[in-house]
């Protein structure tokens, strides 16, 4: 998998170091292909079309969840993106485990940050990454992400 460029180191537990990353194309094309194999990463303007619906409340659905913080996301290029890996298709219900995984991770990370946790692999999965697991082993990644918080608050 491709390394995102980076500045500063911010965080270690659990995995890789994970750093800020750079504002620069290259850092977020190494992030579109880090979640290419759970889903991808779409712009929050082209995820009512992925979805089956009515586009006008989704769109209206999907700005409430980002801007309560319910979703992982991530702004580029003037658009707001999500990794699609959260939602349980069709339609836009997150998975069941992401809260508490937001709720683990939200004192230490930024919305770049929690996005660059779901797509590293981490120690406390095995090496897996927490996107890819998610769907199908919700508790672990929960577990993970408890891990990593409290690793991340001392």
């Amino acid at each position: 998998m491709p390394s995102i460029q980076t500045s500063t180191i911010a965080l270690q537990p659990g995995g890789p170091v994970v750093r800020r990353p750079r504002c620069n194309d290259t850092a977020f094309v190494d992030l579109l292909a880090a979640y290419r194999d759970s889903g991808g990463l779409a712009r929050s303007s082209d995820l009512p079309f992925l979805l089956r619906g009515d586009a006008r409340r989704h769109t209206r659905t999907i700005a409430a969840l980002v801007d309560g913080g319910q979703v992982v996301h991530l702004e580029w290029g003037d658009a707001c993106w999500l990794p699609l890996f959260q939602f349980c298709r069709p339609g836009l219900k997150t998975l069941p485990e992401l809260p508490r995984v937001m709720g683990a991770l939200a004192p230490a990370l930024d919305s770049w940050g929690m996005a660059l946790w779901f797509s590293r692999p981490s120690a406390w999965l095995a090496g897996a990454r927490p996107a890819d697991l998610a769907a199908t082993n919700g508790v672990r990644v929960v577990q993970a992400a408890m891990a990593d918080g409290l690793a991340f608050a001392s």
